[in-house]
């Protein structure tokens, strides 16, 4: 099993996934949650009560940003991850902010307990790129939404992050990272066509797309920190001697150092049911 792909490995780093990380590197996916969320297109005032899920919610940034706008008495909102580790932090998240309402479950992506046809709204964030089985990931969110119901994902087309961490790859080893050989993720989402394709092979409509794009400014060595232990890094590391893994860790130090903001961009998939 890859680093990406074990919930164990995403449980280890759930605690960096919390609000006081947020004015740094956490910042993009709470603002990226705002895009996501806009997305959707939620209906202010409904005429019956609607039910919204985020899958692979992570520490709960989507849903969080949704909770807060969305009446609960007008929607009832679920969040799941198939990392415990995740959820308990999530909780956590959550505290003080009045989103009680929000029910949050342990559960696999690619295996959702919920009956056919549960949801109205769903959301999944910089979580199908790790999905073991992408084609089951997006047939699950198909079939837990009803007739007409919306689903959107959003995945990374680019992001600073990743080509800082490779730059130090390549100053620790003296050689490019071959990710063709060692891929960091099972599934590349870098094209937006990718996700509308599986959207539509699985049964999803009215498939439509954008890019967004942010330059987000950070404290300078605000990544390294939080992305040192992270899966991705793992993966990273995975064929480095024991000295050059001590020595990727001066020298990314030593990038994050100099960095003090990120550009990324992401590809964010609206499709109906």
């Amino acid at each position: 099993m890859s680093a990406t792909t074990s919930e164990n490995a995403w449980g280890s780093v759930a605690t960096v996934f919390k609000p006081s990380s947020h004015r740094g590197l956490m910042a993009i996916p709470v603002e990226y949650g705002a895009a996501t969320v806009a997305a959707v297109k939620f209906p202010e005032a409904p005429t019956s009560k609607k039910k919204y899920i985020d899958i692979a919610c992570g520490g709960g940034c989507v849903v969080m940003h949704a909770a807060e706008i969305l009446d609960p008495n007008l929607y009832e909102i679920h969040a799941t991850d198939f990392s415990e580790g995740m959820i308990k932090q999530a909780k956590e998240n959550f505290k003080d902010k009045n989103l009680d309402h929000i029910q949050l479950q342990v559960m696999n992506a690619e295996d959702l307990k919920f009956e056919d046809n549960s949801f109205d709204y769903l959301t999944c964030q910089f979580a199908v790129n790790f999905f073991p089985n992408v084609k089951k990931g997006f047939e699950e969110m198909h079939r837990v939404l009803r007739p007409g119901g919306v689903c959107v994902v959003s995945t990374w087309k680019h992001s600073d992050i990743l080509g800082l961490m490779l730059k130090g790859y390549q100053l620790t080893t003296g050689t490019e990272y071959d990710q063709k050989k060692n891929p960091l993720m099972p599934t590349d989402f870098s094209s937006l066509s990718i996700s509308e394709e599986f959207a539509r092979n699985v049964g999803f409509k009215n498939v439509t797309g954008e890019v967004v794009e942010r330059t987000i400014e950070i404290p300078s060595g605000s990544i390294w920190p939080i992305m040192k232990n992270n899966p991705v890094s793992i993966i990273v590391k995975a064929n480095m001697t024991e000295d050059e893994k001590v020595k990727y860790d001066k020298v990314m130090t030593e990038l994050d150092n100099q960095t003090t903001a990120l550009y990324l961009s992401v590809n964010i998939m609206r499709a109906e049911k």
